[in-house]
């Protein structure tokens, strides 16, 4: 699998945030460390400010490659949007909660991290959301070389003299040749070479 900077974004994230809950159920037992760890709470919200944010400009930095790796993946989709919608409650709840260090730089801290999140949960929502949308047969115009389009306009014009429709029965038979592992330039090769 090809991992991106959205992906290392993700990742990123998802350590940090396994860390810190490490830490608050580490300090239920240990509570000498959650103490010595309340004493540098502006350090620890800087920290997940700092990786927060800089998960954030991985994943918006590589979005259309990530949507193009990932191109209707139903599984990272459904995935994506319940830890956005996840991360957009829970960042709402942070905010909520950050009114109570209002004296201090904590408030900011908290409120920033909360408002870095609900960004993230944003994104992620709304791209799980496009992958889910994402239809295979949709290709860039970089992607397209001028081989590939004479051969399609030609085994289009050979599906237009078979069937009444031929533009929504050719891409279903590409779909289907798709689904079987293989890109779309080799799919229209074998209905090329089949027809």
């Amino acid at each position: 699998m090809n991992i991106g900077r959205a992906e290392t974004g993700i990742i990123l994230f998802f350590v940090s945030t396994l860390a810190g809950i490490t830490l608050c159920f580490v300090g239920l037992f240990q509570p000498y460390i959650l103490m010595s760890s309340i004493m540098n709470l502006n350090i620890i919200y800087g920290f997940y400010c700092v990786v927060t944010f800089v998960s954030l400009m991985l994943f918006v930095s590589d979005r259309i490659g990530f949507l193009r790796r990932m191109n209707g993946d139903k599984f990272v989709s459904a995935l994506l949007m319940v830890l956005g919608l996840h991360l957009v409650v829970a960042s709402l709840f942070l905010a909520f909660l950050s009114r109570y260090f209002i004296e201090s730089t904590i408030f900011l801290l908290i409120f920033g991290w909360a408002g870095l999140t609900f960004i993230l949960g944003l994104l992620w929502l709304f791209y799980g959301f496009k992958i889910w949308r994402y239809d295979d047969y949709i290709q860039f115009d970089s992607e397209i070389d001028l081989e590939s389009q004479a051969k399609y306009r030609d085994l289009f014009l050979r599906y237009a003299k078979l069937y009444q429709h031929p533009s929504e029965i050719l891409e279903r038979h590409i779909q289907k040749k798709m689904n079987e592992g293989k890109t779309r330039k080799q799919a229209i090769e074998e209905l090329t070479e089949e027809t």
